[in-house]
């Protein structure tokens, strides 16, 4: 199948995602970045995608979904750090 036509047909997928996963999360991170990502998936599972293995759309929810999950653990992590000195030192 051709690898565009994945992509474009499946663009819905990454808001749904985002919106089964994260739309109600307990800390904030930004939707279009959490979108973004799950686009970079998206065209990534496109790259990836074997056709003898199975539907397209459940390959390419699983790969934007742990997408999404490292970039909000990669968030998390890092907006909690203290800087102890300044920049300018």
């Amino acid at each position: 199948m051709d690898r565009d036509k994945l992509i474009t047909d499946n663009m819905n997928l990454v808001y749904g995602v985002y919106n089964d996963w994260f739309k109600n999360t307990y800390f904030y991170i930004d939707k279009e970045d959490m979108i973004g990502e799950g686009m970079l998936a998206l065209v990534s599972a496109a790259n990836t995608y074997k056709e003898n293995k199975g539907k397209f759309s459940t390959y390419a929810y699983v790969c934007i979904k742990n997408a999404m999950i490292n970039y909000s653990n990669k968030e998390f992590k890092h907006k909690n750090n203290i800087r102890l000195f300044s920049e300018e030192v």
